[in-house]
């Protein structure tokens, strides 16, 4: 759930094409990562916007209603953000790079589609190989992760 509030707070920055620095947004995405708090969060990206900002004083008075956990669970949640930080931006990137190719007339399957027909030939070559063996293929364990194929 945490996630996904940062990555509507994120998105929310993105909008309104602030000039946060990065050190902003990833007070930002801690802030509503620790609280959940919408709300609370849109109201500390603006008061960040405002021109003069003093943003220490915003930065103290907005840790204060997070409670500080300890340093490897805080290392943690701060991987976590730069992880979801990370994933944001390169689903941008995919799409101003589709788009640009498009535009050259290249079509790129997204990778989702790609995988999932290399696993349907990677099927399609198993199950020949165990019909030229005189074996049934009975598809893939999904359980065990193997091929059980049984004799005809």
């Amino acid at each position: 759930m945490e996630l996904i509030a940062v990555t509507q707070a994120i998105s929310n920055i993105n909008e309104k094409k602030t000039e946060l620095t990065q050190t902003e947004k990833e007070f930002v995405a801690q802030f509503i990562f620790r609280t959940g708090d919408g709300e609370l969060t849109n109201k500390l990206i603006e008061e960040l916007i405002q021109p003069g900002a003093d943003r220490q004083r915003i930065f103290k008075k907005f840790e204060i209603m997070v409670e500080l956990p300890s340093d490897w669970i805080q290392k943690l949640e701060e991987l976590l953000i730069a992880l979801e930080m990370y994933r944001i931006q390169g689903e941008r990137t995919a799409k101003l790079l589709t788009g640009l190719l498009s535009g050259c007339h290249v079509s790129i399957m997204e990778e989702s589609n790609r995988i999932a027909m290399e696993r349907e030939e990677s099927e399609r070559k198993r199950e020949k190989e165990f019909l030229e063996k005189g074996e049934t293929y009975v598809g893939r364990n999904t359980t065990g992760g193997t091929d059980h194929p049984s004799r005809l």
